[in-house]
């Protein structure tokens, strides 16, 4: 947990929903705890459940399970968990300062807002207002995002081809 995450502002817009429930997914010893504690505090404590760090197995599981990822980040270069939760079928809501917005619209695979309380309020929206079709519609669409984007083979193919182009035109 890192404050960029906005990690707080999720926890603040989720007392505006209370049909969501939220696992909150990260080590939660760090040489400083006061972050957080801090974050424990906003959170509605009923409805939000600390799982720690979740590796292999449990990590990948968790991942499939979930109906959404969302991540408010305030800034993010890659956001290797976007890409993780799409290589599942795990629809994405992010903020526009995850590098990773573009796919995601692109595709229709999650939604994406503003790094703000209100846009993190409209991402949780957006997820309550989903209707039973919606959902596995985005869900195909992440597995496509990825296919299309991130899958290892895709993007050794993309760099061949960047690398030859590079050597026949100096």
């Amino acid at each position: 947990f890192h404050p960029k995450k906005g990690c707080d502002l999720l926890l603040k817009a989720l007392h505006d929903f209370p049909s969501l429930k939220l696992a909150m997914v990260g080590p939660l010893h760090e040489s400083d705890n006061s972050f957080i504690e801090k974050l424990r505090d906003l959170a509605p404590a009923d409805r939000v459940t600390w799982t720690g760090l979740l590796t292999g197995e449990l990590k990948w599981g968790a991942l499939c399970a979930a109906k959404a990822l969302i991540l408010p980040s305030h800034q993010e270069n890659f956001g290797m968990i976007v890409a993780e939760a799409l290589s599942v079928g795990t629809p994405v809501f992010i903020s526009d300062k995850v590098a990773l917005s573009e796919e995601v619209l692109r595709h229709k695979c999650g939604f994406v807002e503003e790094d703000t309380f209100e846009g993190t309020r409209r991402l949780l929206r957006r997820f309550s207002e989903l209707s039973a079709s919606d959902l596995p519609v985005l869900r195909q669409n992440a597995l496509e995002c990825y296919r299309a984007n991130f899958m290892p083979k895709t993007v050794a193919e993309r760099f061949q081809t960047l690398a030859q182009s590079i050597v026949s035109n100096p």
